[in-house]
């Protein structure tokens, strides 16, 4: 008898313990997902802080080639070969860091100027796509033709031996039909992004 009572006893004792266990459970779990969905926001929120600085950079770099070729580019007539050809240079002398450069395209996809691939110059890159069939150049055209923008496009990095994306601004000179752009890989963002996961 007493053997039944305490089964029974801890029957009830465990039944009325079975509801606070259960919430104990459910309020850990929500806690948990809450900690792990705030930790997903926090790598967003730094994932999208980093690309707006190197949205930032980029144009920061495209508006001091800019600068650079302003005074010869605002006294210079649209057809004045001369003057282009003096753009041109000193947009082939433009670096930045260690491989950054700055080019020229014109508005129907003729390179103007390559710091480092000259061979390029007077030739059709409107055509060119990225393994995604993203026209990066002919986006890129498209958005300085409507004051400045960013594209987003696949390019091979000698350095990783594969294709990681990259990230483009231009600006256009009107008036010259031309287009000013740098780009840089962004790959490295996510890369810190999965040493922070």
């Amino acid at each position: 008898m007493a053997m039944k009572a305490i089964s029974l006893k801890a029957k009830i004792i465990l039944l009325s313990m079975l509801p606070a266990l259960i919430l104990a459970v459910g309020l850990t779990s929500l806690a948990v997902f809450q900690l792990r969905h705030l930790g997903q926001q926090q790598i967003e929120d730094t994932r999208k802080n980093m690309r707006a600085a190197k949205e930032a950079e980029l144009k920061n770099y495209v508006d001091m080639a800019i600068s650079a070729i302003r005074p010869i580019y605002e006294g210079a007539a649209a057809d004045d070969a001369k003057t282009q050809e003096q753009a041109k240079s000193i947009l082939r002398q433009l670096s930045y860091g260690q491989d950054g450069y700055i080019f020229a395209v014109r508005y129907d996809g003729i390179m103007m100027a390559h710091r480092f691939k000259p061979e390029l110059e007077g030739t059709d890159r409107s055509g060119i796509k990225d393994t995604n069939g993203v026209l990066y150049i002919r986006e890129l055209i498209n958005n300085a033709k409507k004051g400045g923008g960013y594209v987003e496009y696949l390019f091979e990095k000698p350095s990783k031996s594969k294709t990681v994306p990259k990230l483009g601004y231009a600006v256009g000179l009107d008036k010259w039909q031309w287009m000013i752009s740098t780009g840089f890989y962004i790959d490295d963002i996510d890369d810190a992004i999965v040493q922070v996961e």
